[in-house]
């Protein structure tokens, strides 16, 4: 079995050393059992406890399992990188939340069911984003949502969004957030969206601080398309929480249900909301 491990940067000065030592406890247990593990060069700061290869892309395509070792953040990162080759994925958490992880740091001995063999699997579906502008066609996914929005910038937009050809949401506001279930627990989340269950296939649209009574989020059963129009105001466009691009007026956006899922692996008998409690009353 190969593992193509995605982490931190050991040079990263914002990382503690516990995560740090998370990444050499899950190389060195994995070694131990025979598995190659096997990091991007740019990680070479962690020493001889794994090799290391100069293709990012062709490390994944070679892999058996993209396992991500830390925070959601990465998490979402890995993922997607594990779906554009159809590779399960395994999320051991050494962060704050960690929604999307099958396991914590400390629960090593679960790595043996996943050498075995012995784990479920958890699909879930993305979005797909393409944002035209004059000059290019660029394509994204987003596991959780793609947001358009203000950015740092105190002041309103208005967006309008249109599904099959009719206008389904009216926003003035700070923006609005096309999410997954996945990512219900996210930003949506934090905008007063629903939490969904997420053997639902839908998108949801949820208003970001709406200068209306009537905002409230809404839901559209997968799969389905959104052309956006941007009326007024500096607005950016934001995939997964990086970093944002700015959307010019005459710019062109759809949204959608992708026909990329993401597989996760599965470790504990427990389902979505036995997680979400017990993440979000920590």
């Amino acid at each position: 079995m190969k593992i193509a491990l995605l982490s931190f940067l050991p040079n990263d000065t914002n990382i503690c050393d516990s995560s740090i030592s998370s990444v050499a406890k899950v190389c060195e247990y994995l070694k131990s059992k025979g598995v190659d593990v096997v990091m991007y060069d740019k990680y070479c700061g962690y020493g001889d406890i794994c090799d290391y290869a100069d293709n990012f892309y062709g490390m994944i395509a070679g892999c058996d399992i993209v396992t991500a070792i830390g925070g959601d953040g990465i998490m979402l990162h890995a993922a997607k990188h594990a779906a554009q080759y159809d590779k399960p994925v395994l999320c051991i958490n050494c962060g704050r939340l960690g929604y999307l992880a099958s396991m914590e740091v400390e629960e090593i001995d679960l790595l043996d069911r996943v050498i075995s063999g012995d784990y479920g699997l958890l699909k879930r579906r993305m979005l797909s984003v393409s944002h035209e502008t004059k000059d290019t066609i660029k394509e994204y996914f987003a596991l959780n949502d793609a947001v358009l929005g203000s950015g740092n910038i105190a002041k309103t937009v208005e967006i309008e969004v249109l599904c099959a050809d009719r206008v389904v949401m009216k926003v003035k506001g700070d923006g609005v957030i096309f999410s997954t279930p996945t990512g219900s627990t996210a930003y949506a989340f934090s905008a007063g969206g629903p939490v969904i269950d997420p053997r639902i296939d839908c998108v949801s649209l949820t208003p970001v601080c709406p200068h209306a009574f009537s905002g409230r989020t809404l839901l559209f059963s997968s799969p389905v398309e959104f052309t956006v129009k941007v009326k007024r105001g500096d607005v950016f466009l934001t995939i997964d929480g990086e970093e944002g691009i700015k959307f010019e007026i005459d710019d062109n956006l759809r949204i959608g249900s992708s026909d990329k899922t993401v597989k996760f692996i599965a470790l504990k008998d427990q389902n979505f909301f036995d997680v979400f409690h017990s993440k979000i009353s920590d």
